[in-house]
């Protein structure tokens, strides 16, 4: 599987070490009703799944999809928000 990936992390498309920053995870959770089978696995980056919890794929990818654009929109608003020089 980490072959199939080339050592590529499916989120960040940052490169893995497996042993040093590279885990499995499940895109459904077991706890929510996923199974141990290639389908549902696949290797991301230690922090990656550390933030993932035990979201599905699907949630996890709107929680992200919900900070970058809440993110996007408040520097845009401290641009705008920024008193023009004298």
């Amino acid at each position: 599987l980490f072959d199939r990936q080339n050592g590529i992390c499916p989120y960040t498309r940052s490169k893995m070490v497996l042993g040093r920053n590279a885990s499995l995870d499940h895109k459904i959770p077991v706890v929510k009703g996923g199974s141990n089978e290639i389908e549902n696995l696949q290797w991301v980056l230690d922090d990656v799944n550390s933030m993932k919890l035990d979201h599905n794929e699907a949630y996890f990818l709107e929680l992200v999809d919900l900070i970058y654009q809440t993110r996007v929109k408040n520097m845009q608003e401290m641009v705008y928000d920024v008193p023009a020089c004298p």
